[in-house]
């Protein structure tokens, strides 16, 4: 493995971004996930390296994931939850960051040792990161706006309740739809199909 952490510090010497971005390309492709991203670990905090194909309601459940996954990822073990898997990148003996898959067909710890190692190699205190934005970053969970809230609730009361035609409208994916209606307390309302008026008989 020493051979490899050599090679990995050449590779990522100059754009540790953009060569953990092909790589996460990569593994995304190869485990045929919706998408991932490579995110680093400073002073116990998540930081984004690059993301693929992600949206932020994600990127904020990650926080709440990589905690009560930390002792397994510390261990070198892949963490599984819900659709999404995370697995470690270290450096050495030490978790440096988290790879995040986003529901992939297939994902073998062992096939990605490699590459993991050089994704740990690009999120490694010593490489040099550039600034990213701190993603769930807060002990707390981020704290329900009200606005937003109420917006969701209002459009699927026009539409019904139809998940698809709200998500559309608002150019998010339904899942996210789901998320939000989970972290406000939205409950899904049932409301019968409405009928078109049929014009009479002549």
């Amino acid at each position: 493995m020493r051979h490899i952490d050599q090679i990995a510090a050449l590779l990522f010497a100059d754009d540790p971004k953009s060569k953990a971005e092909r790589i996460l390309s990569s593994l995304v492709a190869e485990s045929d996930a919706r998408g991932g991203a490579v995110l680093s670990i400073r002073h116990g905090r998540l930081t984004l390296l690059v993301g693929q194909d992600l949206d932020l309601e994600q990127l904020s459940d990650l926080h709440n994931k990589w905690r009560s996954a930390e002792p397994a990822l510390a261990a070198g073990g892949v963490h599984r939850e819900g659709f999404g898997v995370l697995a470690p990148l270290k450096d050495g003996a030490e978790l440096v960051g988290v790879l995040f898959l986003d529901a992939p067909r297939a994902f073998d710890l062992a096939d990605t040792e490699i590459l993991r190692a050089l994704l740990g190699k690009a999120v490694s205190p010593g490489a040099i990161v550039p600034q990213t934005p701190v993603i769930a970053a807060q002990a707390e969970p981020l704290p329900a706006h009200e606005a937003e809230k109420e917006q969701l609730f209002r459009s699927l009361q026009r539409d019904e309740w139809n998940i698809a035609v709200v998500a559309r409208k608002m150019g998010v994916t339904r899942r996210t739809i789901y998320l939000r209606m989970e972290r406000y307390g939205i409950e899904r309302q049932k409301v019968p199909r409405t009928f078109k008026k049929t014009a009479p008989a002549t």
